[in-house]
């Protein structure tokens, strides 16, 4: 079942919020079928946060036009973290409710701020602390407010699975860690902030970069990754679409040259084989960035991301 999640503020470039809603124009539904799976989407409203967002900062900052930069800044960011957290307890829900319909749930983003899909997937089955996640990203998620150079939640979401991070957020997860790090695998980073991998190292994630994967080649670097996440009963799949080489992807919020071609498909296909896979989630169309063409050219290899898994 597609889960959709349309929220855009946890990023610092707002848009992908509006992803699901685009996704369900291009029929996703239709073009993921396969005989004997029936993927259909959640029955949600589609009112993405993203839409009355700049609007709302605009008489906000009217209001206060007397604060300095800085006290406007944190401001504006506590209103997002709020939206946030609200988009992320109902992004939860209709997890759970997917699961207990006996569906496996595909969250579709929106940006990685969708924490809430893999808390909903680790309570139903009951995997705390007992899931290996893959997270094939250009970025690791790692970061805290102490250590965020630009306090975007979506760039927090894989400490909070983790138990670190802002105590409002990790509510979401029931003020616990829910990962195990040492379960963890960050696969495709390119692009990590000083502060943000000193804090991997000391949590014991395994970090794959490009330039490992470049090395050692594609195959070598699936089996490491692998390895990481396959002793826990049940797995768990983060996409974000910024994983592909920014040529490939030009419809992304944070896009980041020397990433993915079309191989790694196959190399996700892989991993759903593995058993006990409970959860997928996809981030970061961002249908608001660049032209027509474009668009579509992010959405066509977004498609087959989720088509990877399915």
């Amino acid at each position: 079942m597609l889960i959709p999640y349309q929220c855009g503020d946890g990023a610092s470039t707002r848009g992908s919020g509006r992803a699901p809603a685009y996704l369900k124009e291009r029929a996703l539904e239709q073009e993921l079928q396969v005989p004997e799976k029936a993927i259909r989407w959640h029955d949600t409203q589609l009112i993405c946060s993203d839409v009355q967002a700049p609007l709302i900062e605009h008489e906000i900052l009217k209001m206060i036009k007397s604060l300095d930069d800085k006290r406007v800044v944190n401001l504006i960011n506590d209103l997002r973290k709020q939206t946030v957290i609200r988009s992320n307890i109902m992004l939860k829900e209709h997890c759970l409710q997917a699961i207990s319909g006996g569906y496996f749930p595909i969250t579709v983003g929106g940006d990685h701020s969708m924490v809430g899909s893999f808390a909903a997937s680790v309570i139903a089955h009951e995997a705390y602390e007992d899931c290996g996640l893959l997270w094939v990203d250009a970025h690791a998620d790692f970061n805290t407010p102490k250590t965020s150079p630009s306090g975007s939640l979506h760039g927090m979401s894989l400490a909070i699975l983790c138990g670190l991070g802002d105590e409002d957020y990790k509510s979401l997860c029931a003020n616990r860690r829910i990962i195990n790090p040492a379960h963890v695998c960050v696969f495709g980073a390119r692009d990590i902030d000083e502060t943000e991998n000193q804090l991997l190292q000391k949590n014991g994630v395994t970090v794959i970069t490009m330039d490992e994967i470049n090395r050692i080649g594609l195959d070598e670097a699936a089996a490491k990754a692998i390895e990481t996440i396959s002793t826990p009963t049940y797995k768990m799949l983060s996409f974000d679409i910024d994983a592909m080489d920014a040529s490939l992807v030009p419809s992304t919020g944070t896009p980041v040259k020397g990433g993915f071609d079309e191989c790694i498909f196959e190399t996700i296909s892989v991993f759903k084989t593995l058993g006990g896979f409970i959860h997928a989630a996809f981030a970061e169309l961002n249908p608001t960035i660049g032209t027509p063409e474009e668009v579509d050219k992010t959405y066509e290899l977004y498609k087959r991301a989720i088509k990877s898994i399915i």
